[in-house]
């Protein structure tokens, strides 16, 4: 279900958020508390995204897994500075692999402790441009900034069905 159409002013949900571990052991412990509190019957879990996408596969590994073994609706985090469009579509073809209909796109943080510098070329530089490409297909229902063909942008909701 997308989380869109659980959110109800008469019928309030609750959810949890949840960061990667680093370790696969902390992955496992992870999973076995995820499964513990589908119990509550959370509305959503969301699992973040490190700052230029360091825990990017953890962050899609259990996002599809709380998908495929929980009855729990999961919403992955998508942080877009720094990733190239090329990157992007990777992450939204695995996304949509794994049936994944809930996406919150945010722009980002750089890596702590890393400088300014120029981002590196087919990256997405600004917040007015850090949005998958709106000719990407996918099942996400996802809040952004659209990033258009001639690489304009207007926020609006966008959807991809």
């Amino acid at each position: 279900m997308k989380i869109r159409n659980r959110l109800n002013p008469s019928d309030p949900c609750f959810s949890f958020e949840f960061f990667p571990p680093k370790t696969d052991q902390g992955v496992k412990d992870l999973l076995g508390v995820i499964q513990d509190l589908a119990e509550l019957k959370p509305g959503f879990v969301s699992v973040t995204y490190g700052a230029g996408g360091s825990t990017r596969d953890r962050t899609l590994d259990l996002v599809a897994h709380v998908k495929r073994q929980t009855q729990v609706d999961a919403m992955a985090h998508l942080t877009c500075v720094g990733h190239t469009q090329a990157e992007l579509s990777g992450v939204l073809d695995r996304l949509a692999k794994e049936k994944i209909e809930n996406v919150l796109v945010l722009r980002g943080d750089p890596p702590q402790g890393s400088r300014p510098s120029p981002p590196p070329p087919g990256a997405f530089a600004t917040r007015r441009n850090s949005s998958p490409s709106s000719t990407k297909k996918t099942t996400a229902s996802a809040w952004a900034a659209r990033v258009t063909r001639k690489g304009t942008s207007r926020r609006r909701r966008a959807t991809k069905t």
